[in-house]
Order: structure tokens, then C-alpha cells, then sequence
């Protein structure tokens, strides 16, 4: 659940509910965590009666939400409270600043390493780049040879692209063998090579389309909605896309594999 998504905090109150509503006691133990009777936070999700920040705080910890969430949870809980326009003004800028920072996938990759400036030219010029760093942390494909194979890319391209990446620090070579210093770094998307990377792995996207492998999936679908629904399917991607890297980066290196997403306005 992303609730930066969310409008109201009690929103954020309910979907926990119905999300552990098969934990026995689930809403006595958020009652306690509150400090509060099981029968207060009844009130609360009836909107009868509004949660403090104190009691915001508490409920952050015990579902515990990173330092933006709780801040996000917070404010949205002062929001509802506030009794000037001006100081709901001032919540809302806040509201706002967390949901915009919260957006940016590189903020939710904080652990990943930025390639330097100079690198970035070379790496995000062309896919073979990526592909080839990541193909070697698969047993078999630390040769030149089983890279250019597997890649379907000349040798001598394939040893010069091997070269690059040890000079930007993120291989280095083992006798005849090549290993993978570097695993997770990340691209800012206000990088001037962000366009130049997306378009690089949409043109092979545009090659798999026509080998129609049973396995492979690709999607296009035209929607129309509200501007309200446009940006609840922008936050679904963005969980989508975190669970999956979530789980690709303690996963076994058997084979490489690519997801391309788009989600635009005409």
C-alpha cells in the first residue's frame, strides 16, 4: 500500500484494517499500540472523533513506516484536525512535498549506487552495457565468449564493452574469467541520460515484440480516467516495481531478464 496515494489518514487507518482483518484482535492490539480503548478507534474510522499526533506517531512505529511515511501520516492527521485555512494551507504544501519526493523512483532505491557523471556517458549509451554487467553474475557467462554468445553480440565489441565497465569500477577481470564488483546502481530521472537509456531498451523491446516467445509479455492499453485514478495506477506501478526489484536482489542468478514500463498521457 503506498499512502502517499491517500487523501485522508483515516483512509490509510482502514485499509490496514481490512489488509489484517484475518489477525485475530488486530484492531485491540492498534488500540493499545495507540494508548488508546478498542472502542476509540472504532470513532476514529467512523470519523466521530480524530486521532492525535501523539497517537499518529505511536501507530507509525507499530506499523512501522518509514520516516516520510510517518511524517506523510502525521500531516495528514494535523490536516484534518486544523481549524485555520492557513495553517491548512501550510500542511497541504507539506502534503505535497512528501507525495512529489515519494513519487521519484530513485528515492525509494536510496541503497543503490550513482554511477559519476563522466561514467554515466558511457554505461547508459547503449543496452549491451547493462546487460553484459549483469549477465556475469550468472554462472556461465564470465567469459567473453559465452557473453557475446548469449548476447548475441561480436567478441571483440563484447571485450571492449568488458573493458569500459572495469574502468568505471563495476567488473574486474580473473585470469580469463570476469567478475561483477558493482551490482546496484541506479539512474536519477532527471539524469540526461535517463531518456537516452529508456530508449535504448525500448528498441530492443521493439525486437522481442516480433520473436513472439510464449514467455516474454508485453502490454498496450489506451484508458480513460480521472486525472485521481491516472496517478493511483502511477503509485500501483511504483509498488509493482519496488516488490519486483525487492525480490530480484537476493534472488539466485539463473538468467537475465528485462522489464520495460510505460505509463504516459497521450
Amino acid at each position: 500500500m503506498s499512502i502517499f496515494q491517500k487523501s485522508h489518514y483515516t483512509d490509510i487507518l482502514k485499509e490496514n484494517l481490512r489488509k489484517n482483518a484475518h489477525i485475530r484482535g488486530y484492531q485491540s492490539r492498534l488500540a493499545e499500540a495507540a494508548g488508546v480503548h478498542n472502542s476509540y478507534i472504532s470513532r476514529v474510522v467512523n470519523e466521530q472523533v480524530h486521532l492525535t499526533p501523539d497517537q499518529a506517531a505511536l501507530l507509525s512505529s507499530f506499523w512501522k513506516f518509514t520516516l516520510d511515511e510517518t511524517d506523510y501520516f502525521i500531516a495528514l492527521v494535523n490536516l484534518a484536525r486544523a481549524g485555520s485555512k492557513e495553517l491548512k494551507a501550510v500542511l497541504k504544501r507539506q502534503i505535497d512535498d512528501l507525495k512529489k519526493k515519494n513519487s521519484d523512483m530513485t528515492h525509494r532505491y536510496a541503497n543503490a549506487q550513482m554511477l559519476e557523471a563522466s561514467g554515466q556517458g558511457l554505461y547508459y549509451s547503449a543496452w549491451y552495457y547493462s546487460a553484459i554487467h549483469f549477465l556475469l553474475m550468472i554462472p556461465g557467462y564470465q567469459t567473453v565468449e559465452a557473453v557475446a554468445k548469449r548476447l548475441s553480440l561480436p567478441v571483440a565489441l563484447t571485450a571492449a564493452s568488458l573493458q569500459t565497465l572495469e574502468i568505471l569500477g563495476l567488473v574486474h577481470q580473473e585470469g580469463k574469467k570476469w567478475k561483477v564488483v558493482v551490482s546496484n546502481i541506479h539512474l536519477t530521472n532527471n539524469s540526461p541520460w535517463a531518456p537516452i537509456y529508456h530508449s535504448c531498451f525500448r528498441q530492443k523491446v521493439a525486437v522481442k515484440i516480433h520473436e513472439r516467445s510464449e514467455l516474454d509479455m508485453h502490454y498496450t492499453g489506451l484508458h480513460t480516467m480521472t486525472e485521481k485514478d491516472f496517478l493511483t495506477v502511477r503509485a500501483l506501478l511504483q509498488d509493482t516495481m519496488e516488490r519486483v526489484r525487492t525480490l530480484a536482489l537476493p534472488a539466485a542468478e539463473e538468467e537475465l531478464y528485462c522489464v520495460s514500463l510505460d505509463w504516459f498521457k497521450m
